[in-house]
């Protein structure tokens, strides 16, 4: 139960990841114009 409880905090935390990085590849692209 452990290592599937690691898993989803895993899959959450990469999620979150992406989506800072997404966010501030758009706030860069905002900032040009």
């Amino acid at each position: 139960a452990a290592s599937g409880n690691l898993e989803k905090v895993c899959e959450r935390s990469c999620i979150i990841l992406v989506m800072v990085l997404l966010l501030d590849s758009v706030r860069k692209e905002l900032n040009q114009f």
